[in-house]
C-alpha cells in the first residue's frame, strides 16, 4: 500500500513540473537557426549530381546507337594490302579499308567449321569478309567481326578410284589427280544419259564418270579437298528390260537363204 501511495506521488509532482513550464520558457531554451545558417546534405547532393551524369549517358549511348544502327555495312573481297592495324579489301565497288581493334573479334572456315581466330592469319590475297560501321567517307569500316575464309575450288575430271571405307574418290584431271572428302554436308547429283538430273549419294557414284566437284582445300595436306558439291555425269545406259535377240550369222543366213537359182 505504501509503494502505491509514493509511485502516485510521483507521477503527481512530474505532472506539476511540467504542466508548469511556460511555453516561452521551452522556444527560449530551442534555438533558432537564420537561413545563413541552414546546411543543405551533402548526400543529398551528390546523388542529384549522379542522377544527372547516368541522365547524360543514357542520352549520349541512345545517340550513337541511333547514328550505328544506319551506318552498319559488311564488306567482302581480296585483301590486297596489310597493315598493323588496317585491311585494303579490293571489294566489288573499290576500295575500301577495314579498321580493326583490340575487341574486334575474328573467325577461321576450317574442315572442321568455323573456329575463332586472329588477325595473324590474315595475308595479302586471303579472301575475308567483314561487319562493323561506315564512317562518313564510306571508305573506311570499323570492324567488329571478321570472316577469313577460303576461296571455293573446282574440279572437272574422271573419278579414277574410290575408298568406300573412308568416303573417299580420286578425281584424275590433265594436270594430276586429286583426292576429295565425301562429307556428311556434301550434296551429290548424278545426270545420266538421258539428261535427268537427281539426288545421290556416294553409293551412285561409279569409277569412270567424270565428275563437276566443288569444295575447300584441306589445311593439312595438299591436293585434298573437302567437298561441298558433286556432279556426277553417268554415262551407263539403263538396262533394258527385254533383250533383243542376237542377229544371225553371215553363214547361218546363206545357208538358211533359199539360193536365187533354186
Amino acid at each position: 500500500m505504501k509503494k502505491k501511495i509514493i509511485f502516485i506521488t510521483i507521477i503527481t509532482v512530474i505532472a506539476i513540473i511540467i504542466f508548469n513550464v511556460s511555453p516561452n520558457t521551452l522556444s527560449a531554451a530551442s534555438p533558432t537557426l537564420s537561413p545563413s545558417d541552414t546546411v543543405s546534405s551533402p548526400s543529398s547532393t551528390i546523388i542529384d549530381k549522379l542522377k544527372k551524369i547516368e541522365l547524360l549517358k543514357e542520352k549520349i549511348a541512345t545517340k550513337v546507337a541511333e547514328i550505328r544502327a544506319s551506318e552498319k555495312a559488311a564488306v567482302s573481297g581480296l585483301v590486297t594490302k596489310f597493315d598493323k592495324s588496317k585491311l585494303t579489301v579490293k571489294a566489288r565497288f573499290g576500295d575500301i579499308t577495314v579498321t580493326y581493334m583490340e575487341d574486334t573479334i575474328f573467325y577461321s572456315f576450317t574442315d572442321s567449321g568455323k573456329t575463332e581466330g586472329s588477325a595473324a592469319k590474315i595475308k595479302e590475297d586471303s579472301q575475308i569478309a567483314a561487319f562493323g560501321y561506315f564512317d562518313e567517307t564510306k571508305t573506311n569500316l570499323s570492324a567488329k567481326y571478321v570472316y577469313l575464309y577460303q576461296p571455293s575450288i573446282h574440279l572437272i575430271g574422271k573419278i579414277a578410284d574410290m575408298d568406300k571405307g573412308n568416303y573417299t574418290i580420286t578425281v584424275k584431271e590433265p594436270q594430276g589427280t586429286t583426292l576429295v572428302d565425301i562429307e556428311t554436308y556434301s550434296k551429290i547429283y548424278i545426270l545420266t544419259a538421258d539428261k535427268k538430273l537427281a539426288k545421290g549419294g556416294f553409293s551412285k557414284l561409279k569409277i569412270g564418270d567424270m565428275a563437276h566437284i566443288e569444295g575447300n582445300p584441306n589445311s593439312k595436306e595438299e591436293n585434298r579437298i573437302s567437298s561441298t558439291r558433286i556432279i556426277s555425269l553417268s554415262f551407263a545406259q539403263p538396262t533394258p528390260l527385254f533383250s533383243p535377240p542376237p542377229s544371225p550369222k553371215s553363214g547361218d543366213s546363206e545357208s538358211s537363204s533359199p539360193s536365187a537359182n533354186q
